[in-house]
C-alpha cells in the first residue's frame, strides 16, 4: 500500500499534473456555467446596456438590460479592435477613462489574434485565452514548487487562488497576469534572466499593477550591488519593464489625451481619495462585514491569515530580496484599496499579485506544511466555484 502511494505521489510530482488539475477544474466550471447560460458563451463578457448598445452591437453578443455590465465588455471591445482611438465603436462605449482600459492590452490582443480579427469569434476567444492562461499558471506554479524542493502539487497554492474564478467568470485579465508573474518567478529560479525580463514585460501589458515586481527589483539591485552580492537582480529586470511601462503609458496619453492614472480614476482599485482616507479600507470593511460573518468577511479574514503566514515566513524563505520587497509593496497597496466595501469582485482581483508573490515566498520556505495550505487553497477555489454557480 505504501509503495503504491509513493508511486502515485511520484507520478503527480510534475508540473504537467498541476496543469491538468487546474485546466480540468476550469473546464468543469466552464461547462457548468455555460449550461446555466443556455450555451451562450457571450454572457461571459457580461455586457450591460449602459455601455453596450444592443441595437448597434453585433448580434453574436448578448446584452443585459438595465445593467452596467462589467469590465469584460471593455476587453471585448478591445479584442475587436485592440488599438482603437474611438470612445464609441462596434456598439460599445468606454467609461470615463478609456486609457485605463486600454493599458491592459495583452489579454484582448491575444483574443483578437486567436479570433483572427473576426468579431463573432471574440467571445469564444476571450474564454479560450483564459483557459490557456489557467493551464500555463498551473504548469508554472508546479514548476516553481519543484524548483524550491516542494512537491509539484503544492504549486496549487498559487494556481488555485480563489479570486481567479471570479475573473474567469467575467472575461477579465487577472489569470493571464498571474500566469506571467509566476512564470517570471520560475524563470528567475532557473537563472533565465532574459526570459524572465520578457515575461515580466508581457505581465506589465497584461495588468499594469504587475510593475510592482520590477519596481521592487530596483532597490534590491542597488542594495545587492553595494554589498557585492551575487544574488543581485539583473539590471534589465527592472529597467526594461519599467521603460516599457513608461512608453506604453505615454502612448496611451497621446492616443486619448489623458493619462490612465489620472486623478479620480481607478488604478489597481486605488484612488487619491482612498489614500487620504482616515482609516484603511480593509479595516472599515472588516468592521462592516465581520459581525455579519458573510462571504466577504470570510474572504477578508482568509486573506489576512494568508498575509500573516507569509510575514512569518519572510525570514526563513529562500526567495530573493526583491520578491520579498515586492510582497511588502503589495501589502501596502492592499491597505489603501477602496473597494472592500463594494464587494469581493474588486478586491479579490486587486490582490492577485499579492497572493502569487506570497505563495512563492511560502513555497521557498521548503516547509512541509505548505502542502496543507495548497489543499486549503484548492478547497477554497472549489467552494468559491460552487458559490458562483449557485448564487451569482
Amino acid at each position: 500500500m505504501q509503495t503504491r502511494r509513493n508511486r502515485v505521489s511520484a507520478q503527480l510530482d510534475r508540473p504537467m499534473a498541476t496543469l491538468l488539475i487546474v485546466l480540468g477544474l476550469y473546464l468543469a466550471y466552464f461547462g457548468a456555467r455555460l449550461a446555466m447560460r443556455a450555451g451562450d458563451i457571450s454572457l461571459f463578457v457580461w455586457a450591460g446596456d449602459r455601455y453596450t448598445d444592443p441595437l448597434a452591437v453585433a448580434p453574436h453578443l448578448s446584452v443585459l438590460t438595465d445593467s452596467n455590465g462589467y469590465d469584460g465588455q471593455f476587453y471585448y471591445r478591445l479584442a475587436v479592435e485592440p488599438f482603437t482611438s474611438a470612445h464609441t465603436d462596434h456598439g460599445v462605449s468606454f467609461d470615463s477613462n478609456p486609457a485605463y482600459r486600454q493599458q491592459r492590452i495583452l489579454y484582448p490582443l491575444l483574443a483578437h489574434a486567436l479570433a483572427l480579427g473576426r468579431p463573432q469569434l471574440v467571445p469564444t476567444a476571450l474564454v479560450v485565452v483564459n483557459l490557456i492562461a489557467a493551464a500555463a499558471l498551473g504548469w508554472f506554479a508546479g514548476a516553481l514548487a519543484k524548483a524550491w524542493g516542494q512537491h509539484a502539487l503544492t504549486g496549487l497554492l498559487a494556481a488555485l487562488y480563489p479570486g481567479l474564478i471570479l475573473t474567469f467568470d467575467l472575461d477579465l485579465a487577472e489569470i493571464l497576469g498571474a500566469a506571467l508573474v509566476v512564470g517570471t518567478l520560475w524563470l528567475l529560479t532557473r537563472k533565465r534572466h532574459v526570459l524572465a525580463t520578457l515575461s515580466l514585460c508581457l505581465a506589465v501589458l497584461a495588468k499594469e499593477t504587475t510593475i510592482g515586481l520590477a519596481v521592487a527589483a530596483f532597490p534590491a539591485y542597488l542594495w545587492a550591488r553595494l554589498l557585492t552580492s551575487r544574488r543581485a537582480p539583473r539590471w534589465h529586470l527592472w529597467l526594461v519593464p519599467g521603460a516599457l511601462y513608461v512608453l506604453w503609458q505615454a502612448w496611451l496619453r497621446y492616443n486619448w489625451g489623458t493619462a490612465s492614472l489620472s486623478d479620480g480614476t481607478v488604478t489597481g482599485n486605488v484612488t487619491v481619495t482612498s489614500v487620504r482616507s482616515r482609516a484603511p479600507a480593509i479595516w472599515r470593511a472588516l468592521v462592516v462585514h465581520v459581525p455579519q460573518m458573510d462571504l466577504i468577511a470570510i474572504e477578508l479574514l482568509a486573506l489576512l491569515i494568508f498575509v500573516l503566514l507569509v510575514f512569518l515566513a519572510l525570514w526563513r524563505s529562500q526567495e530573493t530580496l526583491h520578491v520579498k520587497l515586492a510582497f511588502l509593496s503589495y501589502v501596502g497597496l492592499a491597505a489603501i484599496i477602496t473597494h472592500y466595501l463594494g464587494g469581493d469582485w474588486a478586491f479579490m482581483r486587486a490582490l492577485t499579485e499579492l497572493w502569487m508573490i506570497g505563495s512563492a515566498i511560502l513555497l521557498a520556505t521548503r516547509h512541509r506544511g505548505v502542502g496543507w495550505l495548497a489543499l486549503a487553497a484548492a478547497l477554497s477555489w472549489g467552494a468559491m466555484a460552487v458559490v458562483m454557480l449557485l448564487y451569482r
